[in-house]
């Protein structure tokens, strides 16, 4: 069994922000949470192809003959960013073009001129001219300081029949198009003036389960020639499904209304901004009502090409409960009044003066994007440059010694 952690978001809070005197009717909740801070395990797709399956290509007079996807030694440790050491082969997905073969055998291979053969699995009922993932029956550790290599073997592959499915090209030469019809010397297709390469992707991730695996011993019997044919084009190529890597993609935000509801309900979606942590939604009136007393819960949803997962409610700051109530009015709460900002609306510069030491400010625009975020030494009296705002509405969160209000102002130019 696989098991993934969907991390939850964290920090949790939510307060009453009133701001009618400056427009009517404008007050409700501010819920706002910060991003799961633990790093997710590396994952992705890993392929040299264009992802666009669009003909075929075989042997010319039939047999049996192998086509793989090739990494150099450390390539795999700075993937499009990722360092996958410690990742392990989990899924491998590839198009055939055409039947008219005994068998599809996935294959793993490493070391140079794929000297190692590392797993192979025999493809079960093979679908023809659509992407086809296969999971492994066991996960592929592989060492990424030696050379990687995966594909698979046509057996007997019948006279004339372009199987393999590729891309459109060109060729990414002695990475993405590489053959064997010996099992020893592997070439390149684009050798053979073939300017493709082959539609075969494989799926990483780390896991923290540990398979060993023995190197086997390839008993396949390679019968071909060295003589390619390409297929004309399909009518409508297809598009490779679920490359993308795993990544936070949301936020669900569930609310439960004090004798209205009975239980938490699912109410909306916050999209997820690479790099932000801190997000907020803003619950204003009139989806909120007066004298009515609102509860939150926040979950994260995670993605990749395999599996989808939504988190576990995010907790208070506190850490003592996994959601967080207030009691909305329409009117200014008298403790708050001890914060003032000012001009309001402002151009330039914002004032902001409190009776208790300041700990944090953090500015939201109308969306919910943190534009302003930083920590301070509990000043008292502190003045933002607003010059690089842009004109809208915005609400500052300030955090105190002992407590945290938000208020509304905005900006003109």
């Amino acid at each position: 069994h696989v098991y993934h952690i969907c991390h939850p978001p964290t920090d949790l809070e939510c307060s009453y922000v009133w701001n009618s005197p400056i427009i009517l009717n404008e007050w409700g909740a501010l819920v706002c949470w910060n991003a799961p801070e633990i790093p997710h395990p590396p994952s992705a797709w890993i392929f040299w192809d264009n992802e666009v399956y669009s003909s075929g290509i075989g042997v010319a007079y039939g047999g049996t003959w192998s086509l793989a996807q090739r990494w150099d030694a450390g390539q795999l440790t700075d993937w499009n960013g990722e360092d996958l050491s410690n990742t392990k082969i989990t899924k491998i997905s590839f198009v055939l073009h055409v039947d008219g073969f005994s068998n599809i055998t996935l294959k793993i291979w490493s070391g140079t001129n794929a000297g190692t053969l590392l797993y192979e699995q025999v493809v079960e009922n093979p679908i023809i001219k659509e992407w086809m993932e296969v999971t492994l029956d066991t996960p592929v550790a592989f060492d990424v300081n030696d050379e990687l290599w995966i594909g698979y073997t046509i057996t007997e592959q019948a006279d004339g029949k372009q199987v393999a499915g590729c891309d459109t090209g060109p060729a990414v030469p002695g990475y993405g198009d590489m053959i064997t019809t010996d099992g020893t010397t592997w070439d390149r297709l684009s050798d053979f003036g073939i300017e493709h390469n082959w539609s075969v992707h494989a799926f990483v991730e780390e896991l923290s389960t540990t398979t060993k695996l023995t190197p086997i011993i390839d008993k396949t019997v390679y019968n071909s020639k060295n003589d390619f044919r390409k297929s004309e084009p399909v009518k409508i190529p297809k598009t490779a499904p679920n490359t993308i890597k795993q990544g936070l993609s949301g936020f669900n935000v569930y609310r439960m209304e004090i004798g209205v509801d009975n239980d938490f309900v699912f109410y909306d979606v916050v999209p997820y901004l690479e790099g932000q942590i801190v997000n907020c939604i803003y619950d204003r009136h009139p989806a909120v009502s007066s004298g009515q007393t609102y509860f939150y819960k926040v979950t994260a949803n995670w993605v990749n090409g395999i599996y989808n997962c939504e988190s576990s409610p995010a907790l208070n700051i506190p850490m003592t409960a996994d959601s967080v109530g207030v009691l909305v009015t329409d009117i200014e709460v008298v403790e708050e009044s001890s914060v003032k900002l000012y001009p309001n609306p402002a151009t330039n510069n914002l004032n902001i003066s409190s009776t208790n030491p300041i700990r944090k400010i953090t500015v939201f625009n109308y969306v919910g994007q943190v534009v302003f975020n930083q920590e301070f030494g509990g000043e008292k009296d502190i003045t933002l440059n607003t010059s690089s705002f842009e004109s809208g509405i915005y609400v500052v969160r300030i955090e105190l010694q002992d407590k945290t209000m938000s208020k509304r102002v905005v900006i003109t130019k």
